[in-house]
């Protein structure tokens, strides 16, 4: 596993910085509300800056990079990126569809991809095609047990 800045940690610190006027809040599936943003703000705890890497090694390169994991059983290893901020494969497909949020120092390789429709949903089907066949089982075993390292 490898350390990459793929623009997300960036966009999250920038949204953080500089928040909406007002956001979209789904109530329930079908009904949204628009709130003020610091009403929203003010019923949470302060999120603090996630700076990646950075936090480790201090190093300014380091800003915003972080773990890329295995993509094997990526179909139950939801919500993804480093805050659960995507909370679907078809949200991750896109995000580096349009290449990432685009800043001077995010990795060369995320860059837009340029995928039609078709092609976003055979590649989602090819990444639930990396999920082991009866892994519900596995899952479901784990979280009903208590771990056997202690």
């Amino acid at each position: 596993m490898e350390i990459h800045d793929t623009g997300y940690g960036w966009q999250r610190e920038t949204l953080r910085q500089t928040p909406p006027s007002t956001m979209q809040v789904l109530a329930a599936p079908g009904a949204s509300h628009e709130i003020v943003f610091s009403q929203i703000a003010a019923a949470g705890q302060k999120h603090e800056a996630d700076l990646g890497r950075y936090e480790v090694t201090e190093n300014p390169d380091d800003h915003w990079r972080f773990r890329t994991p295995s993509l094997r059983n990526v179909a139950v290893t939801r919500p993804f990126v480093d805050d659960g901020g995507l909370t679907t494969l078809a949200d991750v497909i896109e995000f580096y569809n349009r290449g990432g949020e685009n800043h001077p120092d995010q990795d060369l390789r995320t860059r837009p991809l340029e995928l039609s429709v078709e092609e976003m949903k055979d590649l989602e089907d090819f990444l639930h095609s990396l999920t082991l066949t009866g892994i519900s089982c596995l899952v479901a075993e784990a979280r009903s047990h208590p771990p056997d390292n202690h």
